[in-house]
């Protein structure tokens, strides 16, 4: 089907939108591709992000079969949920590699607890800002403490929930560890689109 799409955008000036998957050494991956043929060159230009989790969300088999619970505690990044007053209420196994706390250690005591104390007062002010703007997203790169005492650099990806008086509910987030920046922006970009995506589904499925 690809191909077939592919072969179209040659024949007629016109932009296409599909979906593919794509083999990876961690499984198979969806990816959203966007086309256009060049109307001056020979040539057609493809970019793509990656649609796993929200590919996945959308099959009604999902949650029903806990799929969702796969893709979750099976990823690189770590995948959180606070309550308004920063407790976390759910955390995937990613945690646990990063900063060397066990799940059921941190499960109830605060976010804040595990940020180092410089990056703090500033992730809090930042966080204020988002929220006085009902700002629904936000990212933001600060140190977490390991429990061997060693640094963490990541970089936070959330999504706040308010409810209809505008008070928090929750917020739900994600965080890749960009300690050692070896990927090329390129890949940090994918990474970016995939925990996104995340962010935008987990809410209302953990």
């Amino acid at each position: 089907r690809a191909e077939l799409l592919i072969s179209e955008l040659g024949r007629f000036d016109q932009k296409l939108e599909f979906e593919t998957g794509v083999p990876t050494n961690e499984g198979e991956r969806w990816v959203s591709w966007v086309g256009g043929c060049h109307p001056t060159k020979a040539e057609i230009s493809l970019s793509g992000r990656d649609v796993t989790f929200k590919k996945l969300a959308t099959d009604e088999l999902f949650e029903s079969e806990g799929r969702y619970r796969i893709v979750v505690n099976n990823t690189r990044e770590v995948i959180f949920r606070r309550d308004s007053r920063g407790s976390l209420l759910f955390l995937n196994p990613a945690w646990e590699q990063l900063t060397g706390y066990t799940i059921e250690e941190s499960i109830g005591r605060c976010f804040t607890e595990f940020i180092h104390e410089e990056d703090r007062r500033l992730r809090a002010a930042y966080e204020d800002t988002l929220v006085k703007a009902r700002k629904r997203q936000g990212r933001f790169e600060l140190r977490l403490v390991a429990k061997d005492g060693s640094l963490k650099w990541v970089e936070s990806t959330f999504q706040v929930h308010f409810d209809v008086e505008g008070n928090i509910v929750d917020v739900v987030g994600a965080l890749i560890d960009i300690s050692e920046r070896r990927t090329s922006d390129e890949a940090l970009r994918l990474e970016r689109d995939f925990t996104n995506a995340i962010v935008e589904t987990v809410g209302a499925l953990i």
